[in-house]
Parts: C-alpha cells; structure tokens; sequence
C-alpha cells in the first residue's frame, strides 16, 4: 500500500513484521515487528500519518508512521481479521472479523458498533462513496451487505441526526 503522495510503499509480511519503503528508490526507512502472525491488511490514513495493520493474530494496530510506535491497539475480534481500512475523512476505522465487521474512532481506538448480520466469516469491509457514509461487507457466505452510516457524517450531520432521533422517541 502506497502513502497518500505515493512517497513511501508499506508492506506487512506472514510473520509479522511491517516495513516502510521509500517507492522512488527501494530504501528500507523503517522496520517493526508488532503482530504475532501473518500481517492481512496494510493502509495509510488518509493524512498519511498512521499505518493501520491488521492480522490472523486478531489485533488491528495504528502506527505512527513518523515514529513507528503504536498508537493504539484494537482487540475488537475473537478470530483472524481479514481487512482493516479508514474512512474517506480518516475519523474512523472499518475491521472485517470472523463474524462481525467493527466501526470504531480513530482518536480513542474505541470500538462504538459490530455490524451483524453475514452467517460465515467476512473477508472484506469498506466506505463506499466520498462521504464515506456507506460501508459494504463482504462474506465467505458468498453475500455483501450494505450499512448506512448516520455516525461517520460531519458535526452538522451528526446534529441533524441527534434531532430527527430525538424526535422519533
């Protein structure tokens, strides 16, 4: 996976490890062993700041790029994670687990939901679209399902959101 300028590729191997290499000149800039087993899914953040990682080890990792260190660890899932990615706006996180697809903050690390719903295990989630308010998972289950995002809009969506809930109850 390329950063964002397309400056530096990273690179997550079966046992774990994570390297950053310059993509003009091959360069190793930065290596980093952080997972257990075999390294599922590399992606930058949409700033080019984090690393997301995930793994069959069942953790999904945030790395500062610029120092290599964990920012946070997620333990969202109970078996391998096939795919982790970041929304259009970089606000949240996406992981495909075993069973459940997890929505959680960049900022915290925390999880806020699970989508439910595919009867085998995902093998990929993303945002769809440029405002990021979709998201599709996708099974062994040979089945995708589709999410509508009412969390992953801007502050005057979020009110807009508060206000039509508030008036449904």
């Amino acid at each position: 996976m390329f950063s964002p300028d397309r400056g530096v590729k990273a690179v997550g191997d079966a046992h774990g490890n994570i390297a950053l290499f310059d993509s003009q000149t091959g360069d190793v800039l930065r290596r980093w062993r952080g997972h257990t087993m075999a390294i599922t899914s590399v992606e930058f953040s949409p700033n080019g700041r984090l690393l997301l990682t995930a793994s069959l080890d069942k953790d999904v990792r945030l790395w500062s790029v610029k120092t290599g260190h964990l920012v946070h660890l997620l333990r969202w899932h109970f078996g391998p994670v096939a795919q982790a990615t970041f929304s259009p706006d970089g606000r949240w996180v996406l992981t495909a687990g075993p069973g459940t697809a997890g929505l959680g903050l960049v900022s915290t690390g925390e999880r806020v939901v699970f989508l439910r719903g595919h009867t085998k295990p995902l093998v990929g989630a993303v945002f769809a679209g440029r405002d990021g308010r979709l998201i599709v998972t996708a099974s062994k289950d040979g089945t995708l399902r589709t999410w509508r995002c009412g969390l992953c809009g801007d502050v005057d969506d979020l009110i807009k959101l508060a206000g039509q809930r508030l008036r449904s109850d």
